[in-house]
């Protein structure tokens, strides 16, 4: 399996709050999926990614989410992979200067993290309910 992974790290970008905690620290692999250049959000219209997700390692290890969100820095960072590229990483958070909170992403290529996300990707599907 191939991963993008840009140079920029979660730590150089700063911005709006995300509620992705969730999936911090998890290593998880994004695929973008489409954009939406004017969302509503609580905070007002932002740009939003929408990805498919596997969370490959920590406590929601196995979790798909083919609809994930993304906005701000996450989403920002996100957006340097092409929709249908698949990334590796771990989401991340910090603090603004402003006291905010925000949700980034820190792309990996370490071999040992790649090997995981592969096996996770090639692995079955767990039915979501027993069809009787």
């Amino acid at each position: 399996m191939k991963f993008s992974n840009p140079v920029q790290s979660s730590a150089e970008v700063s911005g709006d709050s995300l509620k992705k905690g969730d999936l911090l620290g998890d290593l998880v692999i994004v695929t973008p999926t489409s954009y939406d250049p004017s969302m509503q959000t609580d905070y007002g219209h932002t740009t939003a990614l929408f990805a498919g997700i596997i969370v490959v390692d920590g406590v929601h290890a196995g979790k798909t989410d083919p609809s994930f969100a993304a906005f701000g820095n996450l989403g920002k960072q996100l957006s340097a992979v092409a929709l249908g590229e698949n990334a590796l990483g771990r989401i991340t958070s910090g603090t603004s200067s402003e006291g905010r909170a925000w949700f980034g992403f820190d792309f990996s290529s370490d071999p040992v993290d790649v090997a995981a996300a592969t096996a996770a990707a090639s692995a079955p599907a767990a039915p979501v309910e027993a069809p009787f």
